[in-house]
């Protein structure tokens, strides 16, 4: 029972350790703004609207975990 206890416990450590690295990684090396042209070409190849994305993009971890985007503007297309 002591031995599963301790495996236990390393396996949630050597988790928890892993998960934080990934967040380290990943707001260290990469750059949330570098999804700012992808982001405006999937949403208008998939609704046919233009968006505008004026504000900075940032990482967000609480109360869910992806990015922020401040000052978005959706429009339809010209013509």
């Amino acid at each position: 029972m002591k031995q599963l206890l301790r495996i236990l416990l390393a396996a949630v450590g050597i988790l928890a350790i892993v998960a934080v690295a990934a967040v380290v990684y990943v707001t260290t090396f990469l750059d949330p703004e570098d999804f700012k042209p992808r982001l405006t070409s999937v949403v208008e190849e998939q609704t046919g609207l233009n968006l505008a994305l004026e504000g900075p993009i940032t990482w967000s971890f609480y109360p869910r975990i992806g990015v922020s985007v401040e000052g978005p503007r959706l429009a339809a297309r010209a013509g």
